[in-house]
């Protein structure tokens, strides 16, 4: 267990929690494997079993939950649920709040996910989606608006739409829908 470690300002408690960090400051890990291989990231906090894990250098995250943010190496994240946002890699300014919110994104950039499961193959672009399942399948549409349990749930390319409700736009493709 460690409860500090080399770096400024640091606090690290769980079984290999901070483990790797060398030059990292203002970093907080609580859970067993929390920013274990976070070398020299800046000011995050991760909270939860294997929180933050594998990133080595984000700065500027917060993560809470089970795997939230578990492959991270980007920075500006906030990832609460469990699984949330587990495979970014380089996505930056993302908050995903949900379990499994975000879950496979690995490069997208200013997404606003919140429900379980919303967002979840969503690897792309300024999309907002909010309730459990919107955007659910949605892998490579950018600058969407999904509002409602499953809306928007099975389109997996669409761009530039914005639906409100349960269910709407269910299973659109189409660009430019409202």
């Amino acid at each position: 267990r460690i409860l500090s470690a080399p770096g400024i300002n640091n606090l690290f408690t769980g079984i290999n929690s901070g483990q790797s960090n060398t030059t990292g400051a203002g970093n907080s890990f609580f859970g067993t494997f929390a920013g274990q291989q976070n070398a020299n990231g800046v000011n995050n906090s991760f909270f939860g079993t294997s929180a933050g894990r594998l990133g080595t250098t984000g700065s500027f995250n917060v993560f809470a939950g089970v795997e939230a943010g578990l492959n991270n190496s980007a920075s500006f994240n906030s990832f609460f649920g469990n699984a949330a946002g587990q495979q970014n890699t380089t996505g930056t300014n993302n908050a995903f709040f949900g379990a499994a919110a975000g879950l496979l994104n690995m490069t997208g950039n200013n997404n606003a996910f919140f429900g379980n499961n919303a967002g979840f193959n969503t690897n792309a672009n300024a999309n907002s989606f909010f309730g459990s399942s919107a955007g659910r399948e949605n892998m490579a549409g950018a600058n969407n608006s999904f509002f409602g349990v499953n809306a928007g749930r099975n389109g997996t390319t669409a761009s530039f739409n914005a639906f409100f409700g349960v269910e709407a736009g269910l299973n659109n493709n189409g660009n430019f829908n409202s």
